[in-house]
């Protein structure tokens, strides 16, 4: 698919109308211009919004429980337990299972360096996913 046959965030919405506030929220963080560049280079190549980790654990902590339902309906269709699929995330080196768990399960999201970064992957992982439903 190519940037003229991306689909408009209200077609993504209608697509997966769980996640209508994820979706939402990651269009106006990083602007829909950026949605193609995400889906093909990462979102840690460095976006507006969601580069530094202030900004991705903010995100995180705002939209947390749409996050981590994506997560798990992700997990769900990979047949993985959700902590062994984040775990896999290529931005993490071994991240402790604790530090996974207090993210999806509703621990304290503190300064702790596992935890920012696990809560940084997982902003990371809801752009990514939102960018590749638009097409791009």
């Amino acid at each position: 698919m190519n940037a003229t046959e991306r689909k408009t965030t209200k077609t993504v919405i209608a697509e997966h109308p769980d996640f209508a506030r994820l979706i939402r929220a990651v269009v106006a963080t990083v602007g829909p211009d950026y949605l193609a560049d995400i889906a093909q280079y990462g979102a840690a190549a460095g976006f507006s919004g969601i580069t530094y980790c202030t900004d991705t654990v903010a995100f995180f902590r705002r939209h947390r429980k749409q996050i981590v339902a994506l997560v798990e309906s992700e997990a769900d269709s990979f047949g993985v337990p959700a902590i062994e699929m984040v775990r896999g995330f290529r931005c993490l080196s071994n991240p402790p299972e604790s530090a996974i768990a207090r993210c999806l399960y509703g621990g304290r999201i503190t300064d702790d360096d596992d935890i920012t970064l696990v809560a940084n992957a997982l902003a990371w992982f809801a752009c990514e996913t939102v960018a590749y439903w638009h097409g791009a």
